[in-house]
């Protein structure tokens, strides 16, 4: 089977290391498309964080397409446009495009040409992921959840929300998470969700646990969906009211201006002789940095599996986060504790009694050590081959003529 794989490897955040970690398992290796500058910026940061892994891999197996810079959703379409248009000949050779995102603009180009495609949702289309799943009018539900992550007015949400909905209809995709399909039908969105599980691995090298002298570490994209921030109130309440002083660390990459803000605030709250703030780390630097940890307080509220739990349960860290749908559904383990949405309160005395009592602390990790060993990225990347294989068998459809003209009106304007 010849896979052609569409991506825009723009980070090597989670979803981004598990396209690298499971293509690179496959039992035929795909081409990858990738748009040029892109392209040039994985290359520099395999070499700058990865110590060169996969970087042969990548350049061996790449086709490049033109450079893309994509400022709004309908952009998308386009671009992917006219690079299908430089490879048109090409297109024939493969048995199946692969989109391993919940890009809905490269998947509407795909539909509306009428290759056999499919795709990976690692969030929930349009969206990205629910914080607060209420039965609700599907419009409704999706502006509560914009407006509790920060993101606003939903203009171009709800067009792209309308062009999902018709892009989706009738297709067999793939998702990480068992939350993604829940997630969808809450929304209206309907699509056959083949659910990979488990959607993610681990590295056995993940196995050993250093010396714990950190006591709490936030470990993830330093963005304010991600929960670092909320991480600082929970040290805060710590702090001022539990009269508790533990030492922490925050680490995970940023490309904005996002550290500066946590310093600040650090400095604000006077907790900046509590915490290391460490950024942009090699992959090396940020795992040996975590198996020094004893507690791991994610309040991630953008997320579909978070494949840093899975890193933290590996090295003997309990995980405390959110009861979003994304952990509720995914983590059924007491290693993973869950307190209610945007409740700091009980995070941090979630966090207090782990921190106080060694022996249940450790009971949880020695849980999350034993719920991690199905987590190997030879069996994912075999499964996800497997599934692969089946929607590439699977008999040709005509591809809608509502999607068809809309891709149409895109690529003459």
């Amino acid at each position: 089977m010849q896979v052609a794989l569409f991506t825009i490897l723009s980070s090597l955040t989670g979803g981004h290391v598990r396209i690298l970690e499971t293509a690179y398992r496959y039992p035929r290796r795909p081409t990858f498309l990738i748009p040029r500058n892109y392209y040039v910026k994985l290359l520099n940061m395999l070499d700058t964080y990865y110590e060169g892994r996969f970087r042969d891999f990548i350049e061996n197996n790449t086709v490049e397409l033109p450079p893309m810079e994509i400022t709004h959703f309908y952009a998308y379409p386009k671009y992917i446009y006219d690079a299908m248009n430089r490879i048109k000949g090409d297109l024939s050779y493969f048995d199946l495009f692969y989109v391993p995102h919940e890009h809905i603009g490269m998947m509407m180009l795909l539909k509306g040409v009428g290759v056999k495609w499919t795709a990976l949702l690692q969030l929930t289309p349009v969206i990205g992921a629910l914080d607060v799943d209420l039965p609700m009018n599907p419009i409704r539900l999706m502006s509560l959840n914009l407006r509790l992550n920060g993101m606003g007015y939903i203009g171009d949400k709800l067009f792209e929300y309308l062009i999902a909905k018709a892009v989706l209809s009738g297709e067999t995709v793939l998702s990480v998470s068992k939350s993604i399909p829940y997630e969808m039908r809450l929304m209206g969105l309907r699509a056959r969700v083949k659910v990979l599980d488990p959607g993610i691995g681990i590295d056995e090298a993940c196995f050993s646990c250093g010396d714990k002298d950190i006591d709490l570490v936030f470990f993830g994209r330093l963005r304010r969906e991600k929960g670092v921030f909320d991480f600082i109130r929970v040290l805060n309440v710590l702090r001022r009211r539990m009269r508790m002083r533990p030492r922490a660390l925050i680490m995970g990459a940023s490309d904005d201006e996002t550290p500066r803000l946590v310093k600040a605030r650090l400095r604000e709250l006077g907790l900046s002789g509590l915490v290391d703030v460490k950024v942009n780390l090699t992959r090396r630097e940020l795992l040996s940095n975590l198996a020094r940890a004893r507690v791991f307080v994610y309040p991630t509220r953008l997320d579909s599996i978070g494949l840093v739990v899975i890193e933290a349960l590996a090295h003997g860290i309990p995980v405390i986060t959110y009861d979003i749908p994304a952990m509720r559904l995914n983590y059924r383990t007491r290693a993973v504790l869950r307190v209610p949405f945007r409740d700091i309160n009980s995070m941090a005395l979630v966090t207090a009694k782990l921190l106080s009592d060694e022996e249940y602390r450790e009971g949880l990790a020695n849980e999350g050590l034993r719920f991690v060993r199905r987590f190997d990225w030879v069996n994912v990347a075999l499964r996800e081959w497997e599934e692969l294989g089946k929607i590439a068998s699977e008999e040709s459809k005509a591809p809608e003529t509502k999607v068809a003209n809309v891709i149409k009106t895109i690529s003459i304007t």
